[in-house]
């Protein structure tokens, strides 16, 4: 089910559903782009790569979140390879348990600790040109979290990461996990201006044409700031706001998504309010946002 699937003379993936990219460096060696989501994803991974006759020199993960650095232990240890990430995520790589705090906001509730949220922790390396194999580059599509990146093949493939989301899932859950929204969609505009031959989402088919679902993408992200705006009219907390989140979405309540969806909200109302558009105010021991008229 999860072969390789080649798609330039030396870049191939696999189509997990946090998709692994590889990049092969020289007659016996490859690359990983990222390791999917959790040992049993980097053990198949090793086999299938093992059965071509290759082996595994250095993993470049996108950025921190578990589902992309999940077989990165099991790989390091099988292997000895090198890890690789930007210096903004790569704390949450070397101590994963970064991770759940910075989605909970505090020390996580058990409830997150799963392989979804907290993969073992690895030695991972910074991320920059100079360790890159020839053939392969690196591009910023920070927004998702504040250091991921992208990278590019000389056979025209891109890794996107998870700068775009399915249509399915924002249709499901309303917005996708962003933490910097300025940057996401200046990452959503160099996206539209590449010319890459395909384009590799993590969570996305592979696509020759990025354009739709980028601008799919970006009105989820419009929509937000307006439901976000217009859910303030009247004076409303956090909590107020994430249930109207959930009321107008189709997605299970659960602590997970109670967990991304939060986080997520607050990094739109942190822009609003530090744009001017949203006030703060603090009343009764409690915190509310309102729209500025």
């Amino acid at each position: 089910m999860f072969g390789l699937k080649k798609v330039g003379e030396n870049t191939y993936y696999i189509d997990f559903p946090s998709k692994i990219g590889i990049y092969k460096c020289s007659d016996k060696e490859v690359c990983f782009i990222d390791s999917s989501n959790d040992e049993g994803t980097g053990k198949r991974a090793l086999k299938l790569i093992r059965e071509q006759g290759w082996e595994l020199k250095a993993i470049f993960n996108t950025h921190c979140h578990a589902d992309h650095v999940g077989g990165n232990a099991y790989l390091q240890r099988e292997t000895g390879c090198k890890i690789y990430c930007s210096e903004m995520d790569m704390g949450a790589v070397n101590h994963t348990i970064l991770n759940p705090i910075m989605l909970h906001g505090g020390y996580p509730l058990k409830e997150l600790f799963n392989k979804f949220y907290l993969a073992e922790s690895s030695v991972c390396e910074p991320l920059t040109p100079d360790v890159l194999p020839r053939g392969l580059s690196m591009v910023d599509l920070s927004g998702h979290t504040l250091g991921m990146y992208g990278f590019k093949t000389d056979d025209g493939v891109f890794f996107i990461a998870d700068s775009v989301t399915s249509e399915k899932t924002l249709e499901r859950y309303m917005a996708t996990y962003l933490v910097d929204i300025p940057k996401s969609l200046d990452t959503l505009d160099k996206l539209l201006s590449d010319d890459s031959k395909l384009f590799i989402a993590s969570h996305a088919e592979a696509t020759e044409d990025i354009s739709e679902l980028v601008e799919i993408n970006r009105k989820s992200i419009f929509d937000m700031l307006m439901f976000v705006k217009e859910s303030c009219r009247e004076k409303i907390t956090h909590e107020g706001l994430v249930k109207l989140m959930f009321e107008n979405s189709s997605g299970p309540f659960n602590m997970s998504q109670y967990s991304l969806l939060s986080s997520t909200l607050r990094s739109y109302v942190s822009y609003l309010h530090n744009s001017g558009e949203l006030q703060l105010i603090l009343e009764g021991n409690t915190v509310y946002f309102k729209t500025e008229v």
